[in-house]
């Protein structure tokens, strides 16, 4: 990362204001989506991201989560629900293209991906992402 408030979470929670900023880009970036839930890491700095992007959108929210290697979303995504996932940094488990996976094979479609930093090109995604920061 560049030196943002994206790299360090609890800068993100020292500064409500820049967050909030960056919480409604990311809610801009998404707005045409028509994304119902927004999914985030377990990282704090996405979490609070996610949770401004969300209500913005009249969207609700969920957390990835790995336990003894599996992969899970809680609260459950809804079968054909359109599907944003937000993360202030690549998460390194799991994957994110595992991320996409396990939701379209729970029924969900993922319609956006916003990130706090780049993601390799050629990543098996379903969308671009987007960077923000």
């Amino acid at each position: 990362m560049d030196g943002s408030i994206l790299d360090d979470a609890f800068a993100m929670v020292a500064d409500p204001v820049r967050t909030e900023s960056l919480g409604k880009q990311v809610a801009e970036v998404l707005g045409g989506t028509g994304a119902q839930v927004i999914v985030v890491d377990p990282d704090i700095g996405s979490a609070l991201l996610g949770h401004i992007a969300a209500r913005e959108l009249g969207a609700s929210g969920a957390v990835v989560s790995v336990d003894l290697g599996v992969l899970d979303v809680s609260p459950q995504v809804a079968a054909g629900a359109r599907v944003a996932l937000v993360s202030r940094q690549i998460p390194t488990y799991p994957a994110l293209s595992a991320v996409c996976h396990f939701l379209e094979a729970q029924g969900a479609s993922v319609v956006g991906i916003v990130c706090g930093e780049p993601v390799a090109s050629g990543a098996d995604l379903p969308v671009t992402p987007v960077v923000v920061g």
